[in-house]
């Protein structure tokens, strides 16, 4: 599986509903057979862009997904 595009995720991360757009790239990467180490690795490395380029706001959002990813969250937000 290739990796993601951060154009991609910058996108999402910076439009009027960040959190559900994230959520579906994450849902559709693990449609495509990413596990959940992958998905947490790719955000980890996302992140760090993030925290270069971007708001403290949007690294929390970025944060906050990898969160779900690894289960650190309500059982109804995990998405693995």
């Amino acid at each position: 599986m290739p990796p993601p595009s951060h154009a991609l995720l910058w996108s999402c991360l910076r439009s009027p509903t960040p959190t559900e757009l994230l959520r579906a790239v994450i849902l559709e990467w693990k449609a495509q057979g990413a596990t959940q180490d992958l998905a947490y690795s790719r955000l980890a490395g996302f992140l760090l862009v993030v925290e270069d380029m971007g708001t403290e706001q949007e690294s929390d959002a970025v944060r906050d997904l990898m969160d779900c990813v690894i289960g650190w969250c309500d059982p109804d937000s995990r998405l693995f």
